[in-house]
């Protein structure tokens, strides 16, 4: 038997890895493999090897996904704090309430992370825009915009007046979606538009500033 491989043998018996051994002997895979093959106690090693690295693999895993959340709440709590500093900045502006109230009647606020605004007019989406870039500071190319449309509707004249009307770029769009409707008749002449935006601490800030807004409105000065 060849000194190398008596060493192979020794090194393989204390538990090490064909990966560890290379490191300490210069040795091909091939060889490595053929010495190794037919050896039962050799395959026991292979086995405790296996395990140790799932567990190992499993324990980074958890290690990784608990800093992840950590991680997560601490911005998600940054988030709020700024929000709160930011609600009483913004309180008094017109733009800053309609938006809310926009997205408190028309949002979508059970979705984690998308923030998403539906409705037929194009003033409704103008102002909530309007409201998003001013205050969210949301660039253009972060916003999206779906179309649900009849099957009696243009897809392309409708997609292109929605872009015209909200000066949002046709490459913003995803794809239209086509329903069939009970009715015959056109009831809409250009589908249900929804602004999205995908953000989940964007989405956690509006919803507080939305709570934030229901909780200084006095029903008392505004139901006579």
């Amino acid at each position: 038997m060849r000194h190398d491989k008596e060493k192979v043998f020794e090194l393989r018996r204390n538990g090490k890895t064909y990966r560890e051994i290379k490191k300490e002997i210069t040795i091909s895979q091939s060889t490595l493999s053929q010495w190794l093959k037919g050896e039962e106690w050799s395959k026991n090693i292979q086995d405790v090897n296996t395990r140790k690295q799932i567990s190992i693999s499993t324990d980074r895993l958890r290690k990784m996904n608990e800093g992840r959340r950590i991680m997560l709440e601490k911005k998600y709590n940054e988030t709020e704090k700024e929000a709160i500093r930011e609600f009483e900045i913004y309180k008094n502006d017109p733009l800053f309430i309609g938006g809310l109230m926009l997205y408190a009647g028309e949002g979508d606020k059970r979705t984690k992370g998308v923030i998403r605004l539906a409705n037929t007019d194009f003033f409704v989406h103008r102002v909530f825009l309007e409201f998003i870039k001013k205050f969210t500071k949301t660039p253009m190319e972060k916003i999206r915009f779906s179309v649900l449309l009849y099957p009696d509707l243009n897809i392309e004249d409708s997609k292109i007046k929605w872009s015209q009307e909200l000066k949002i770029p046709l490459t913003n769009f995803h794809k239209p979606i086509v329903i069939q409707g009970r009715s015959k008749n056109k009831r809409l002449h250009f589908g249900v538009g929804s602004t999205i935006i995908s953000n989940s601490f964007l989405k956690r800030k509006i919803l507080l500033w939305m709570d934030r807004a229901f909780k200084n409105l006095s029903l008392d000065a505004v139901i006579v």
